[in-house]
């Protein structure tokens, strides 16, 4: 048998890196601006659940601090890289749902960001904070879940769901109430950071601001927020 090493280094070594101690697909977007919540977010605990997962920058690594990671995404794709990622690092504490994370289960409109899947989203505008970022297009049905009615008990939850932060609260309520986990969420429509504030007034909260810059958009500031509950 002839074994052509050139596939082989282009397919599994070339298309791959490493980031954070992990070998991961070459094409997988590491924000590293999230990293002002990582102590917090890699504190170790029971569960992690890891909304808007990606190809799993923070899967990967809270599979190392926390017994078990449910990681939820909803675009098949990048759901697949995920799992590519997973098995590449021989991870097995990991769930894996392709759906994406809302206040009710169900099926709902996802429409594709044009400029990457990294803006897919239950809404036409993913990101509100200025008029050029973009609006998706072709809109296919996907199913939904709520954290409520995974029925398990999470210590630290991560959200970065483009757009549906404050659905995806309002799918969590009562297991938020039960478990008071920590919570790190990403705001992408700047109107549900105070929603978010108000419905769950036992929290307190610290903030980060990036700078957001993509090429041929006007720049902006997007908050980022990491809860816990308020000592008495």
């Amino acid at each position: 048998m002839i074994i052509d090493w050139r596939f082989i280094v282009s397919k599994h070594i070339i298309n791959r890196k490493w980031e954070n101690g992990f070998l991961v697909t070459f094409d997988t977007i590491f924000d590293h601006t999230e990293d002002f919540a990582k102590a917090a977010m890699l504190a170790g605990g029971k569960l992690y659940i890891d909304a808007g997962a990606n190809c799993g920058m923070w899967t990967l690594q809270a599979s190392k601090h926390y017994d078990q990671v449910i990681a939820i995404e909803p675009t098949k794709t990048t759901a697949k890289a995920l799992k590519t990622n997973l098995r590449s690092n021989g991870i097995r504490n990991v769930k894996v749902i392709e759906a994406a994370v809302s206040d009710k289960n169900g099926q709902r409109a996802f429409w594709t960001w044009p400029d990457g899947p990294m803006g897919n989203s239950l809404y036409y505008e993913p990101v509100t904070y200025t008029s050029d970022y973009g609006v998706s297009r072709d809109p296919s049905l996907i199913r939904t879940i709520t954290i409520d009615s995974l029925n398990v008990n999470p210590t630290m939850i991560k959200l970065d769901v483009e757009g549906a932060e404050f659905d995806a609260i309002l799918g969590a309520v009562n297991t938020i109430a039960r478990c008071r986990p920590k919570l790190f969420v990403e705001i992408h429509h700047p109107e549900n950071e105070q929603k978010i504030i108000d419905t769950l007034p036992d929290y307190e909260w610290s903030k980060h601001h990036r700078l957001m810059q993509i090429d041929g958009k006007q720049p902006f500031y997007q908050t980022q927020m990491l809860g816990a509950v308020k000592e008495l």
